[in-house]
């Protein structure tokens, strides 16, 4: 055998190392979990389903945490530390770093239908092994209760992952099957059952948000572990690990804040639940610690220390589910207040401008999202100058204009308000999917990257905005056609009401309206091609144009409020009407869109005399 198959024997045995690492972790985890924590179907006031419940769920917790790290590495290696050419194969180290995605995501995707149905079984107390002999009530169990519904969504998602991992061999492939994974990994904390009864919103988000940066960080700390050899490929992967860690670090410190907060505040400090969160944070920190100082000592000794950090606060994570946290109320004891059980927050008893523009709300993804992009569109600018090129300034004002637009619609008095009154609802969706990309795609943010960012980076987001998903994306009818489906097939098919109760539904339909928003305006205004004259982008901008017609006529003529009984559950003082209500919101929703969409008209007639651009002298295509 060669010195060089040698080698890559034993790095393909160090990646299969990790999924049995977790393996007694995960058993330690369960058993320690069923001595300390409650049993949770007596504490709903079943009988006790005994140890098969007790020790699964946290082992099983413990256990997925540990897969979906494993293929995060895989994948991370593959995408970020060790990444071929941006439209060509993946490295060698790439590729046979996602050889272990497959196991990886079949252990996970084991563990998490484990879950979900030790989940149903606590929910309606019933034993599994009673639950999985009677179908229909396991599958009737599975559909009401959500956090086992979401667990069992991302089994799926995840097993879809490992099936497609095998056949990807471009790192376009891999890039888009790491966003399918973190897709499956957020699905889990979005849907789980609060333990705050106030800000539930709130604990939903930070719990998610913390949920995928701490399984990037292991992930990546794995994936270095892997490359820790002598090469400049080892050497360049931990700077970049760095810059994740720190980063992870920094998401995890403010997400973990607001669970803290509602949790266990000041006064649970020194109860078991409390010890074991501030455990969890020095741990956290001690493993930053030693990123940061891996010079000091060997690099596989300084891993070993902040894997084995990691490993313990996932693990410390997991046991806390089982936990009562010293804040929460059992259900007796709960506030009658209707706004805070199915908004998560009380409400002022009026509603008018000022209030839309003096209530606000921080929306914990948007608002991050808004000020992230922001930041690194600024500092690209800087870029640009400091290597003697020049940006205009209008681009820079209009993409600042499109970030503050974002924070305005989900966290102002519009995003907290939008929750319980469908007219501001539509008021948002209308600033999110018109005024807001007309806004962004204004700011040509990837002709930025192209002028700012190094010849890699410029490869890699040329590979994923010219081919693969986007490049569909890119035609306007496909972009139309996405539109309708935000509208019309969200509010006309009755989904709306079904999830509108829920509160991961709220920033999808953000996420939703603002992405179908950029593409179809990129489609239009972005991207000059030959074979799309402006003639042909303003009926492009005229059919939209119908279409938000045509949504505000079908909520005009209706008889009846969408999700009626939801908002009249809510009966908000100020909306004695829930259809007046209703007709107000689509008339201004209708107004502002036409706004934003005269302003691209204008913007399309303004560049009609670059129409006859040659070929050779047409600017780049930009976003």
């Amino acid at each position: 055998m060669t010195a060089v198959q040698h080698r890559r024997g034993a790095a393909a045995r160090d990646r299969w190392s990790w999924l049995a690492w977790w393996l007694p972790v995960a058993a330690v985890t369960g058993l320690v979990a069923a001595a300390v924590a409650p049993d949770i179907a007596v504490l709903f006031g079943y009988r006790s389903l005994g140890p098969a419940a007790a020790i699964g769920q946290p082992l099983a917790r413990t256990l997925a945490a540990g897969a979906a790290s494993v293929a995060a590495a895989g994948l991370i290696t593959a995408v970020i530390h060790a990444p071929g050419s941006g439209q060509g194969a993946l490295s060698l180290t790439g590729y046979a770093a996602m050889r272990v995605v497959r196991p990886a995501t079949a252990v996970f995707t084991v563990a998490a239908a484990t879950i979900a149905v030790l989940t149903v079984a606590e929910s309606i107390g019933l034993s599994p092994a009673a639950l999985l002999s009677a179908p229909p009530i396991f599958l009737l169990g599975l559909v009401t209760v959500e956090a086992a519904a979401g667990w069992a969504l991302a089994a799926v998602l995840l097993a879809l992952v490992g099936v497609v991992a095998r056949t990807v061999l471009t790192w376009r492939g891999a890039t888009w099957l790491f966003v399918l994974f973190l897709a499956g990994l957020v699905v889990p904390p979005a849907t789980a059952v609060s333990n705050s009864e106030r800000s539930h919103d709130w604990y939903g988000d930070a719990v998610t948000v913390h949920v995928v940066a701490a399984a990037l960080w292991i992930g990546s700390a794995v994936a270095i572990w892997w490359l820790a050899r002598p090469g400049p490929v080892g050497e360049i992967a931990w700077r970049r690990h760095g810059r994740l860690a720190t980063g992870a670090a920094l998401t995890l410190v403010l997400s973990g804040a607001v669970p803290f907060a509602l949790d266990v505040g000041l006064t649970g400090l020194t109860s078991g639940y409390g010890l074991l969160v501030i455990g969890s944070s020095v741990m956290l920190v001690a493993a930053l610690v030693a990123v940061g100082l891996w010079r000091g000592a060997p690099v596989r000794i300084r891993l070993a220390i902040e894997l084995v950090l990691l490993t313990a606060a996932a693990a410390a994570g997991a046991m806390m589910t089982r936990l009562v946290p010293p804040q929460a109320r059992v259900p007796e004891a709960l506030d009658a207040d209707r706004l805070v059980f199915l908004l998560g927050y009380e409400l002022p008893d009026q509603l008018g401008w000022p209030e839309l523009a003096g209530v606000w709300r921080i929306d914990l993804l948007f608002a991050p999202a808004a000020a992230v992009g922001l930041v690194l569109y600024v500092r690209t600018v800087r870029r640009v100058h400091r290597s003697g090129g020049s940006w205009p300034v209008h681009r820079t004002m209009l993409w600042i204009a499109g970030c503050v637009t974002v924070l305005v619609a989900t966290s102002s008095g519009i995003g907290a308000y939008s929750t319980a009154v469908f007219g501001v609802h539509l008021l948002g969706h209308a600033l999110l999917s018109t005024v807001a990309p007309l806004l962004l795609v204004g700011g040509h943010p990837l002709t930025l990257v192209r002028a700012g960012a190094s010849t890699g980076m410029v490869d890699r987001v040329t590979a994923l905005t010219t081919d693969g998903p986007l490049q569909w994306l890119r035609n306007p009818a496909a972009a139309w056609c996405l539109a309708a489906v935000a509208s019309f097939g969200v509010y006309a098919s009755g989904l709306f009401e079904a999830v509108v109760l829920e509160h991961w539904s709220h920033p999808v339909m953000d996420a939703v309206a603002l992405g179908t928003g950029l593409l179809l305006f990129r489609s239009v205004l972005g991207a000059r091609e030959d074979d799309q004259p402006a003639f042909v982008r303003l009926g492009m901008l005229f059919a939209v144009m119908m279409l938000h017609a045509g949504f505000a006529i079908w909520l005009l003529l209706r008889a009846e409020p969408v999700a009626g009984p939801f908002y009249a559950a809510l009966a908000m003082p100020f909306v004695p009407d829930l259809l007046a209500a209703q007709r107000q919101g689509a008339v201004l929703a209708w107004v502002v869109s036409d706004v934003a969409m005269v302003a691209a008209a204008a913007g399309v007639v303004c560049s009609w005399d670059r129409e006859g651009t040659s070929p050779a002298a047409a600017p780049e295509v930009s976003s």
